[in-house]
């Protein structure tokens, strides 16, 4: 019976260790903000208008990530939007296809653009009219961050149950892994020519390695919807009257 009863409290107290050496659960930031709107601008003309969404370009996301943002800012459009006239990055360009010039430069300026060259007013008008969207919806991943160093394990404060053989072994490294991922994005009017909407979705968090909790794809879907979300609640977006230049 003693040994029983020794066996459990050495298992309570080594699980009792296990749960400190874990830490409290990481906090995760996110942010969505508007940065500008034009002074006409209406949610309601946007729905009635069309959307086409480009594609979405970085410096530092790989393919993936911005392929999973492009799915996810669909999806939040239309959750958050649901009689919008929305084009997908992919059929955006597949209805492009037929004017092989127009894709071709689009493709072009994208490249150009994320490396910070000007807007193409003549080819986005276009772009637009090939797509019968008054608006398009160009989405970069500017911050794609994720930053590693190691810290000091959360130690337990009970008692040890038998000699340390191996000091080294007995404290686990830790990293604490700093992910950060940030959308900026922009409405640009065909017809007036000029950006109509600006803004970002941001999440962040200081995850715990090697075991982590978030995963850099699961951060860009949170960081796509506080990106549509910030959208969403741009001032007159219960406005009856279509936006004029």
């Amino acid at each position: 019976m003693m040994n029983r009863l020794t066996h459990w409290i050495v298992l309570c107290l080594l699980c009792a260790s296990c749960a400190s050496l874990e830490g409290p659960p990481p906090t995760v930031q996110n942010q969505a903000d508007e940065l500008q709107v034009a002074s006409a601008f209406s949610l309601n003309s946007m729905v009635k208008s069309g959307v086409a969404i480009l594609p979405v370009i970085s410096e530092t996301a790989p393919a993936g990530i911005r392929n999973e943002t492009a799915v996810e800012i669909q999806v939040q459009m239309m959750n958050y939007f649901p009689s919008i006239t929305l084009l997908s990055d992919t059929k955006t360009m597949e209805t492009l296809r037929a004017h092989d010039t127009t894709r071709t430069e689009l493709e072009a300026w994208l490249k150009n653009y994320r490396l910070g060259g000007p807007v193409d007013q003549v080819l986005l008008r276009r772009t637009g009219l090939f797509t019968n969207s008054r608006y398009l919806l160009l989405v970069q991943v500017d911050r794609y961050l994720m930053d590693s160093k190691p810290v000091k394990p959360y130690l337990s404060s009970l008692p040890l149950t038998g000699p340390v053989t191996s000091p080294s072994l007995s404290r686990p490294i830790v990293y604490d892994v700093l992910k950060d991922i940030q959308l900026t994005g922009l409405l640009w009017d065909v017809e007036c020519n000029r950006v109509s909407w600006e803004g970002r979705g941001r999440v962040s968090v200081i995850d715990e390695g090697p075991d982590e909790r978030f995963r850099m794809n699961g951060l860009s879907v949170m960081a796509s919807r506080n990106f549509v979300s910030a959208l969403y609640g741009a001032p007159m977006r219960v406005s009856d009257k279509d936006s004029g230049c």
